[in-house]
């Protein structure tokens, strides 16, 4: 919930599908399950964001706020929402899942244009716990992460953000690659526009989505929007593959769509594999201004 603190939101947010916005406070939410057969207790809910990034680590993260919440086995569902209070938190349960609030104000700051990456760990401390460097959603069940960057552009639109693919111990043959696809085919989009016809359109020019090559973190690439479109093609790939040691990279992320009309949309995927395991994603939404 942007431009809202913390200590006066509601319980639950209006909608689901608001951007964080830089240099404001705002207000975080989760909704969290619990799919066990047994209560949870006291089970902690941490809030953390990353710079944009196809791989966390603990040592990247930087911690907002923590909670804790009570939930019920998954058998039980209550008909409404009923809101908890306890010594440890306050928060708004069906039974088996919750809405939960992070207690700590948000206040981003305006890097890379704004975006950066929410991530959200919950697990029951004694008995089903979060293991200490777990920030993966895509093999801990304990983890979700939203790292989704919405543009609201003019035509032509545009973006670059420059994307870090985290740190690992070992080395290992990494594969980056950027899939350009219709607005249909992410549900978020339906959060977004509050309805489950979001009434946006592939655009009609075609869009232009590429990386730049690999490099250390404290190297800078050249900037494509201060080319000529014909001029950034030349430099962006579709798939990067590459042999990763221990260093810390990034890779600079550019679209660019020259006519996006009023009711268009283009999502941007790109995802990295590291010995074909997938580690992490990053997704950008162009939309043309109304």
């Amino acid at each position: 919930m942007p431009n809202q603190a913390a200590d006066d939101a509601p319980l639950r947010p209006a909608s689901q599908g608001e951007t964080a916005q830089a240099g404001r406070p705002n207000t975080l939410y989760a909704h969290v399950w619990n799919l066990g057969k047994a209560p949870a207790f006291r089970v902690r809910i941490e809030f953390w964001w990353f710079d944009p990034s196809l791989g966390f680590s603990r040592s990247a993260g930087h911690l907002i706020g923590a909670t804790y919440v009570d939930l019920a086995d998954r058998f039980t569902v209550y008909a409404e929402w009923r809101e908890v209070t306890e010594a440890y938190g306050t928060w708004l349960s069906r039974g088996a899942h919750a809405v939960v609030k992070c207690p700590t104000t948000w206040i981003p700051e305006f890097l890379n244009n704004g975006h950066e990456c929410l991530v959200v760990r919950a697990g029951d401390t004694m008995f089903d716990p979060v293991a200490l460097n777990s920030f993966s959603p895509s093999t801990d069940r304990h983890v979700g992460q939203r790292n989704i960057a919405v543009v609201q552009a003019a035509s032509p639109a545009q973006a670059t953000v420059d994307l870090q693919l985290g740190w690992y111990a070992t080395p290992g043959q990494a594969d980056v690659d950027v899939v350009v696809e219709p607005p249909g085919t992410m549900e978020w989009l339906q959060l977004y526009a509050g309805s489950r016809n979001t009434r946006l359109r592939t655009p009609s020019s075609t869009a232009a989505a590429g990386l730049l090559n690999p490099t250390p973190v404290d190297v800078t690439l050249p900037d494509p929007e201060i080319l000529v479109p014909a001029e950034r093609s030349k430099l962006l790939r579709q798939r990067q593959q590459f042999y990763r040691g221990c260093d810390q990279l990034h890779i600079p992320l550019h679209a660019y769509i020259p006519d996006l009309k009023p009711g268009e949309a283009q999502i941007i995927r790109t995802r990295q594999r590291i010995d074909e395991e997938l580690v992490g994603g990053y997704t950008v939404v162009l939309i043309g201004h109304e």
